[in-house]
């Protein structure tokens, strides 16, 4: 059938049903990892991590297979987030982004408990990206990368990457609605 030809209805659930779908089925792929890497089997494979395991042999970016690599060994820490990413009340990305938060706090002396993991865990539920950034940072600001940097995208243009805080952030904003017409 040619989804051209659906309702808007029809349109609407199946979508609704596919998303479903894939929030299982990316479940299901993290814990297929899960095991892939505690028999080690990427390295049968001859490959020397689970990472190139996921980019050479499944085809995901970098990006993508760390953070389900990284979601994977949040989840075979705190299993009941299992139930949030597969309910979409958690992103990839934020549990991605808590793990690497835990294993920074890991390197530099910190450990949580189960019990703090999961809260932490609750705590991200339902947040946008910048959010949960926001939040890690605020546990611990010491984890946050202050690394300006400036590149070329085209010979006439350059990205220009900095950390200000929010004081100048709503300066900057202003700034660009003052100047929205002339531009």
């Amino acid at each position: 059938m040619n989804i051209k030809n659906w309702t808007d209805k029809y349109l609407l659930a199946e979508t609704l049903v596919r998303v479903r779908e894939e929030r299982r089925v990316t479940l299901t792929v993290l814990e297929h990892l899960a095991e892939i890497d505690r028999r080690r089997l990427f390295s049968d494979l001859k490959y020397p991590s689970l990472f190139s395991y996921c980019v050479e042999e499944l085809g995901y970016s970098e990006a993508a297979a760390q953070r389900r690599i990284e979601s994977m060994r949040l989840l075979r820490e705190v299993p009941a987030a299992a139930e949030k990413i597969a309910l979409g009340k958690i992103s990839l990305s934020n549990l991605a982004r808590t793990q690497t938060f835990l294993r920074q706090e890991k390197k530099a002396g910190k450990t949580y408990s189960l019990q703090e993991k999961q809260a932490l865990v609750a705590e991200i539920e339902g947040k946008s990206s910048r959010t949960v950034e926001k939040l890690l940072a605020e546990k611990n600001p010491d984890q946050v990368r202050v690394k300006e940097s400036c590149r070329a995208v085209s010979s006439e243009l350059s990205e220009l990457r900095l950390i200000v805080d929010e004081k100048f952030l709503a300066n900057l904003q202003k700034l660009k609605d003052l100047l929205a017409h002339k531009m």
